[in-house]
């Protein structure tokens, strides 16, 4: 909330850069804002956008899913694509954050990196992939299908266009980079 727009971002993000380059260190990828609210994204990146500077360093749009629609997650994707950049869904911690918001944050919000949660833990976390008891791991009915997206797509892969004439189905397809 000590934020309160964009500007205040945009403009530390500024500072960080040139007070880095100043002393020497490459400039880094820089990933904003990571709202809780997906609806506020648009607003925030937009202002920070305006800020001189900012499209240089700026590399990724980021938001978590808390709360929000999906029309703002699209409108967040279409930013995303419209600058060149890539977006990102980088916290949820939610049992609902499964292979459906996944799918959801792949075509609407056009990420290129998704967390869903923990890999493994010792104490039941309903986003970890693997459930450690006894000294035996478990896995979560929440990674099986989740799985099948990291399990074939692969980093550097590209998504491209698919369609299908049964409304059943909502094709998402990628070419890996081998």
């Amino acid at each position: 909330a000590n934020w309160g727009s964009g500007t205040k971002v945009g403009n530390a993000i500024v500072a960080t850069a040139n007070k880095l380059s100043a002393n020497g260190f490459s400039i880094p990828d820089f990933i904003a804002p990571s709202t809780t609210d997906v609806c506020n994204d648009p607003s925030y990146f937009d202002t920070m956008m305006g800020i001189s500077g900012v499209s240089t360093y700026l590399k990724e749009i980021s938001y978590h899913r808390y709360s929000g629609t999906l029309s703002c997650m699209q409108a967040v994707g279409t930013r995303a694509l419209n600058n060149g950049m890539r977006a990102s869904m980088l916290e949820f911690w939610s049992s609902s954050n499964g292979y459906q918001a996944l799918h959801e944050d792949l075509t609407l919000g056009r990420n290129s990196a998704w967390q869903q949660g923990i890999f493994a833990d010792a104490f039941n976390a309903e986003t970890a992939w693997v459930h450690i008891s006894g000294g035996n791991g478990v896995v979560s009915p929440m990674a099986r299908f989740t799985r099948q997206y990291t399990k074939y797509v692969r980093p550097g892969a590209r998504r491209i266009q698919a369609s299908s004439s049964n409304s059943t189905f909502d094709p998402l397809t990628f070419i890996n980079s081998n």
